[in-house]
């Protein structure tokens, strides 16, 4: 006849301990209620080796799902580099560690993660968007550093406010680097598109059928910057007139195109080749998706004919092709090598996704 449990009357406070051997040698001590004792309440205590306790706990935990391994196809990118915002936190972005296609992480100063809503019954219903304003200031490196031929970089955006503004001296293009890109006194090397900065009104707020949007008249500049030196490589030409939505559900469409011949040392001075093209003539009215962000990176082009091709003008421009600058540039003073976009406006320019393509 087995022997019945003790019932102990109360139960001694014992030292505390941390860790037990997983051997059969320790048994672990265990104090049970016995459901079908009335009041006043009945206990039970039994003992069960260690050993036996880890494999019945270990037993009803379930297995760990087998990773999903995608193909070196679907992974590879030694030509682009992309984000889309949606994998980090809102509020405050100090750290640029997400995205596809990079190898660093990125520089961020005065940016934020905001949720907004895009238009109609687009999914997902709300997604994420980096707020650049005041000074706010975003560079990532490149995977592939200096060594591109031709490149192309663009950004899916909207201006948040409601208000004509300008002079602007905003920037988007290629710097040298992170550590002194546009904003500071001491940039290294600067080259792409801004704001005319000329003492005229740079964006003025517009009614459309459906929405508002920001006139750029006069339209973004190519610009390049060394120290603190700015200088004003014109509007190129072409007609191209950006217009930014102001309202929240709708996005354009900012490109820059560069193309330099091969240069013997970073001293050696030669032409480059520049285009850019932005959402306009009517077409601001019909917001770009975020994730147009590849379609627009992958388009055919070649240096006669750039950002010129059919798609990319029925996807941002109907009214006219990209407008065109060259001159003459070098690397002296630093490596064309980082992605570079300044905000010097009180009214956030809002990014839902960037991105670089390296043609060659």
């Amino acid at each position: 006849m087995a022997t019945p449990p003790r019932r102990p009357k109360r139960i001694d406070q014992m030292d505390r301990i941390t860790t037990v051997a997983a051997s059969a040698a320790t048994d672990l001590l265990l104090v049970t209620r016995r459901l079908e004792a009335g009041p006043p309440e009945d206990w039970e205590n039994y003992s069960i080796p260690t050993s036996d306790f880890i494999t019945q706990l270990l037993a009803a935990v379930p297995a760990a799902p087998t990773p999903v391994t995608l193909p070196s196809e679907l992974t590879l990118s030694d030509n682009l580099a992309i984000e889309t915002f949606e994998d980090y936190d809102v509020g405050a972005l100090t750290t640029l560690d997400q995205g596809y296609g990079w190898t660093a992480n990125g520089v961020a100063s005065g940016l934020s993660i905001v949720s907004r809503t895009p238009f109609g019954n687009g999914s997902p219903s709300t997604h994420k968007r980096m707020s650049v304003a005041s000074g706010g200031e975003y560079g990532r490196t490149f995977p592939w550093g200096d060594n591109w031929g031709s490149i192309v970089i663009c950004m899916i955006c909207r201006i948040d406010g409601s208000s004509t503004f300008g002079p602007s001296d905003f920037a988007f293009g290629l710097c040298s680097g992170t550590s002194a890109m546009f904003s500071s006194a001491s940039c290294l090397n600067f080259a792409g598109i801004g704001g005319a900065n000329n003492g005229a009104t740079d964006a003025t707020i517009t009614a459309g059928t459906r929405m508002s949007y920001f006139n750029l008249n006069p339209s973004t500049r190519f610009k390049t910057k060394r120290a603190a030196v700015v200088t004003d490589r014109t509007a190129g030409t072409g007609s191209n007139v950006a217009r930014i939505p102001s309202t929240e559900g709708f996005l354009a469409a900012v490109m820059v195109q560069c193309d330099r011949p091969t240069f013997l040392t970073d001293s050696t001075s030669v032409t480059y080749s520049w285009a850019t093209m932005n959402t306009t003539g009517g077409r601001e009215e019909f917001p770009v998706a975020k994730r147009n962000i590849f379609s627009l990176l992958e388009y055919d082009s070649s240096a006669s004919t750039p950002l010129a091709t059919l798609h990319i003008l029925n996807e941002l421009s109907p009214a006219g092709g990209a407008r065109t600058q060259t001159w003459s540039f070098d690397q002296s003073t630093g490596k064309l090598d980082t992605l570079n976009l300044y905000w010097d406006q009180s009214q956030a320019l809002e990014v839902a996704a960037l991105g670089v393509r390296k043609i060659y």
